[in-house]
């Protein structure tokens, strides 16, 4: 599916990511024709790189869950950590403002809403 960034779909076979499955099955096409050993009993034997065999066996993209686990994972063994600075200017002094976070997978929620955090007066749009 289309989500608008780089990262919609993934290779399985090099981990090269792409925007949309369309953009992800023609890449698969074209590794794999660099890799296919051209030979009819190869595909018998299940050999040939691993974009040959991906194209073999193509099924759908990986579902959010399958995604958001194995980044969990990569995010634990390899002590990953999503650093957030937030900066801007005081209106009143014209001082820099600048606030820093850091956040491991442990500080993380998924599929979560945050709470409100504004309020409309009676009579106000949203």
């Amino acid at each position: 599916a289309f989500t608008g960034n780089r990262d919609g779909c993934w290779c399985q076979a090099c981990g090269s990511s792409y925007p949309g499955e369309e953009q992800l099955r023609k890449h698969v096409e074209f590794a794999a024709a660099q890799e296919d050993p051209g030979d009819a009993k190869a595909a018998d034997r299940n050999e040939g790189g691993p974009h040959v065999l991906l194209q073999r066996n193509w099924k759908a993209g990986p579902t959010a869950e399958t995604f958001r686990s194995l980044l969990e994972d990569r995010m634990r063994t390899h002590h990953l950590e999503v650093v957030c600075i937030l900066e801007g200017c005081d209106a009143v002094t014209s001082n820099s403002v600048q606030a820093r976070h850091s956040y491991t997978v442990d500080d993380m929620s998924w599929d979560c809403d945050f709470a409100p955090c504004t309020k409309a007066e009676a009579g106000h749009r949203r």
